[in-house]
């Protein structure tokens, strides 16, 4: 939502962002524009949320949870940022491992043969078969991506694909679901509505259709809160606590706005007094 001058006029703009997800989009818009942001939250991030704990010996340390890791080979634009932001990152790792409370069995994808072989003390003969499946899901997910390609191409949700593929229910429970649920955090119903290809999709720009080639993985020094404080720096204003209640459009052809002027809105904002921020 912006107040915009005539043209020819080099007057900044002054914009309201509603919400986290246009956190990124208020850090561009500020180069050339006054911007505020409304969070409803108490803080900024949404899903880049930084927790302080306290290790074993009363060290504080700062763990992530919701956005914790990317690559440079899938996130150009994010590592462009932190490099115009001068966020450090260093060297980490994305992994799975899976434990179940109904049959105990443990396993962990990243650890090498020790850590897949560990399942073996619980699934056994089942859990071998369920090793083959994995290379068979990979594969067969690589093809349907293969043959097809669009954006509106038809595909089945992850449970039909699962059931026409004759993969079996141990499978599904000990490893496809864990897949999305360690993915997007949604129940097992959830997952197996999700179209398979979006997740194949996924899954493949992140090196994960394949036992091999998953990219080197890097995460933010210090937690995401680091990137999204400097962000909130950059902003003319953000202010945390205000839930936007309705946005209503004014009449551009206002003589207080002039003729030429572009369109304008106002918000109705609850809250949030308390949680403006001033850059710098």
């Amino acid at each position: 939502m912006a107040a915009a001058a005539a043209p020819g006029q080099m007057t900044r703009r002054r914009i309201a962002v509603v919400g986290n997800a246009g956190l990124t989009a208020s850090y561009v818009l500020s180069r050339s524009d006054d911007v505020t942001l409304f969070e409803s939250e108490d803080r900024l991030g949404g899903h880049a949320h930084t927790h302080k704990v306290a290790d074993a010996t009363g060290q504080d340390l700062w763990v992530d949870s919701g956005f914790i890791v990317h690559n440079r080979k899938t996130y150009p634009l994010l590592t462009r940022l932190f490099a115009e932001l001068g966020v450090a990152v260093q060297d980490s790792e994305m992994s799975m491992s899976v434990s179940c409370a109904g049959c105990g069995l443990e396993y962990a994808g990243q650890r090498g043969p020790g850590g897949l072989a560990a399942g073996l003390r619980k699934g056994r003969l089942r859990y071998a078969r369920m090793l083959g499946e994995v290379l068979r899901f990979h594969r067969c997910a690589r093809r349907l991506l293969a043959s097809q390609n669009g954006p509106g191409a038809a595909a089945p949700a992850l449970g039909q694909f699962l059931v026409t593929g004759g993969y079996s229910r141990y499978f599904t429970t000990h490893f496809a679901l864990p897949v999305v649920a360690a993915v997007w955090s949604c129940p097992p119903q959830t997952a197996l509505r999700y179209p398979a290809r979006y997740l194949f999709a996924f899954l493949h720009q992140h090196g994960l259709l394949s036992v091999t080639g998953s990219p080197p993985w890097l995460t933010v020094t210090g937690g995401s809160r680091s990137y999204v404080e400097r962000v909130g720096k950059e902003l003319a204003a953000v202010r945390t606590g205000a839930q936007v209640l309705a946005v209503r459009r004014l009449d551009s052809g206002r003589r207080d706005l002039g003729r030429d002027a572009a369109i304008v809105e106002s918000l109705t904002v609850a809250g949030g007094a308390g949680g403006h921020h001033p850059a710098g």
